[in-house]
């Protein structure tokens, strides 16, 4: 984990970003890893089976945590270092396809409809994880 978030630094610094850890959205992850340490570290010797369970649940919450942020950060520097907003092989895909992607992003401001959808579908990012790994534990 700790390779991989120094890579990530990496190529943050090599496309010109950076995240400010003052930020006020930085927040709720600061709170939920510190309660994900304080129940890992604070449960260590997990005498009974119900502390042994909530250890298992704050160390997978913590490592799945950081490898989502890790890969949600990691999918802005090759964008950032990047020459223009066409992959050529990507645009030939879409036209053998037939998908045109002009004509869908014409679509959405179109209709209300869809712009309700599509914005709780990109914040649904923040919760679904969660669930998953409630779900899954």
């Amino acid at each position: 984990m700790a390779a991989s978030i120094v890579l990530l630094a990496g190529l943050m610094h090599q496309a010109g970003l950076w995240i400010d850890p003052a930020a006020a959205s930085n927040q709720p992850f600061y709170a939920c890893g510190a309660l994900a340490t304080a129940l890992r570290t604070g449960l260590w010797r997990r005498a009974t089976r119900r502390q042994q369970v909530v250890c298992d649940i704050a160390e997978s919450f913590a490592l799945f945590t950081c490898v989502a942020l890790i890969g949600a950060v990691a999918s802005y520097p090759q964008p950032a270092a990047s020459r223009g907003m066409v992959d050529p092989v990507l645009a030939r895909l879409d036209a053998a396809m037939e998908f045109d992607w002009v004509r869908w992003y014409c679509v959405v401001p179109a209709h209300p409809a869809l712009q309700v959808g599509e914005r709780i579908a990109c914040q649904s990012i923040y919760w679904t994880p969660a669930a998953l790994l409630g779900g899954f534990a």
